[in-house]
């Protein structure tokens, strides 16, 4: 599942980002801010808060977690 968005905080210690994100058709999800975990800590290298990105989602034992995440055009 792929989505888009607007980072507003990342926690790296944590491997979690808070992603402002755009409706996700796919999964039935409205626009919302919310916590996402990430697969692999380095998907967060290089990203910080006011970035506007597209993400994808995979879903795991766990739940979803990003498993790419790449900075968008402003």
């Amino acid at each position: 599942v792929s989505a888009a968005g607007v980072v507003q905080q990342v926690k790296p210690e944590q491997g979690k980002v808070k992603i402002n994100h755009d409706p996700i058709p796919a999964l039935g999800w409205p626009a919302m801010s919310m916590y996402f975990r990430v697969k692999d800590k380095t998907v967060l290298e290089g990203i910080g808060a006011g970035d506007k990105v597209r993400f994808d989602l995979e879903k795991d034992a766990q739940g979803l977690a990003i498993t790419r995440m790449e900075k968008a055009a402003k």
